[in-house]
């Protein structure tokens, strides 16, 4: 299992489902599903408001619709951690990968496009963003069915690298019907003028969701607390998450660590936790970090410059 499918798995073991039901009955996704003429969608929200659990949420619920539709709709997914794999030649080169694992058919015309590639230039096609946009465009091509992608944490590429991203997807779209395309980030001015003509939603803070969120985390983690206890923790934590599910995951963990499970030292506890400024900037630096010594492992051009007929099944 690729780190991709490693890492949507623990968002889709760790998320709220019905704290992301809200984004199904956004007009502006119900749009963009069924307009044919509508190829892009943008999820704009704070650091730490559950972008990528969101994400996650969506392309797990576009698998399920795909599977009751004739010819059945593939759907591929892509996580940027942080600059260095939100570098564009990786990203089109999961998509690739992606794409090509859900349709085994066509590993061998793609293993003779990217040898015919190899002789024309004198460098290796798979490290280069144009011919992988070329590889991609022609995989699609030959889909014959829609495709659906979605691709978390644009603000954790660089600006050229989003800014090429960008570009290669709209130029996909013009050229490959059926290609849609949810993408996130963090709400920056630099990003969202970058989506000047493109549908949007935002994730706004909404204390029920915040709850659904952090009853889930208290069954999960706080499982042996009593109910009034359980009851004073949730209240409690709705009140002051503001929709930042990195400090709920951070105090419920606090919490747990602490071993808390009386009510009074628990009320103590809450009533002198608050939301500090800048903690979810501090703590997404933090995993950041963390992420990127774990994924760095993702050289998927490697995989790609050492694809061989038999490692391919052809």
């Amino acid at each position: 299992m690729s780190r991709q499918s490693q890492y949507h798995q623990y968002l889709s073991k760790q998320r709220a489902d019905k704290a992301c039901e809200f984004l199904l009955e956004n007009s502006n996704f119900i749009n963009w599903y069924h307009d044919s003429d509508s190829h892009q969608l943008a999820i704009f929200g704070a650091m730490g408001s559950g972008k990528s659990s969101a994400m996650a949420f969506l392309a797990d619920e576009l698998v399920r619709r795909s599977k009751h539709q004739l010819p059945q709709p593939k759907v591929c997914f892509y996580y940027c951690r942080d600059e260095e794999t939100g570098e564009t030649i990786y990203i089109l080169s999961a998509l690739i990968l992606s794409l090509l694992t859900q349709l085994p058919d066509l590993k061998k015309p793609f293993f003779q496009w990217y040898k015919e590639a190899q002789t024309c230039v004198d460098f290796d096609p798979a490290t280069d963003s144009k011919t992988l946009r070329e590889f991609l465009c022609k995989v699609l091509e030959a889909m014959l069915r829609p495709v659906f992608m979605v691709i978390d944490g644009l603000d954790k590429c660089s600006a050229e690298s989003r800014s090429n991203l960008l570009t290669i997807l709209q130029k996909l779209s013009q050229r490959v019907l059926g290609l849609k395309v949810i993408l996130s980030s963090r709400a920056q001015e630099e990003i969202s003028e970058q989506f000047h003509d493109t549908a949007k939603i935002e994730m706004i803070t909404d204390a029920h969701r915040d709850g659904i969120i952090i009853e889930k985390l208290v069954e999960k983690k706080l499982f042996d607390l009593s109910p009034d206890v359980k009851s004073l923790v949730i209240d409690r934590m709705t009140g002051l998450a503001k929709g930042s599910v990195i400090w709920t995951r951070m105090t419920i963990e606090l919490i747990e660590t602490r071993n808390i499970g009386a009510f009074e030292p628990m009320k103590t506890f809450l009533e002198e936790t608050s939301l500090p400024e800048q903690l979810s900037e501090i703590y997404s630096t933090v995993l950041s970090r963390c992420s990127s010594r774990i994924l760095r492992t993702w050289t998927l051009p490697v995989q790609l410059s050492s694809f061989s007929p038999s490692q391919i099944g052809v």
